[in-house]
């Protein structure tokens, strides 16, 4: 990942980055990695809405290796999400939230110039290792552009 972030080859750093999601690697390990060499803010999003919804907040451990920045945030992120909560807090709230907090754009298109599905959105979920249901995948398909990580230059 070092060399593709370097040298700028996005479709080897995604490459790089789709061989660690089947690693065991713990969330917060991932995130270092990923914040290290400057993985797209798409990849990090799912991983920062898991450690907000996980019953406990990120450990120290966990904190130094993410760093202080991203564990506060993740932190505040938890906070509000849990305030005037008596449940489990939804993925997809927690996918919301992180959005705004970290800046990313929700309301892109989840449509190819074409008008066709968009393939980066699908790429996520088997990058990402998960089945998720229909209404987290139709969240994901509406608010996220993840087409634009494969149209790099």
């Amino acid at each position: 990942m070092k060399i593709a972030r370097d040298l700028d080859f996005v479709e080897v750093k995604a490459f790089a980055i789709r061989g660690l999601q089947g690693c065991t690697i713990d969330l917060a390990e991932r995130v270092g990695i990923y914040q290290k060499y400057t993985a797209d803010i798409t990849y990090l999003i799912p991983l920062f809405a898991e450690l907000c919804v996980r019953d406990e907040g990120p450990t120290d451990e966990e904190s130094e290796k993410m760093g202080a920045k991203t564990s506060l945030m993740i932190f505040r992120v938890r906070e509000r999400l849990r305030c005037g909560s008596t449940g489990s807090v939804d993925l997809a709230a927690a996918i919301e939230a992180i959005s705004a907090a970290v800046g990313y754009n929700t309301n892109a298109s989840a449509t190819t110039s074409s008008g066709g599905s968009n393939p980066g959105s699908l790429v996520l979920f088997l990058i990402y290792g998960r089945l998720v249901d229909a209404n987290i995948t139709s969240i994901f398909f509406r608010h996220y552009d993840f087409d634009r990580v494969w149209r790099r230059s």
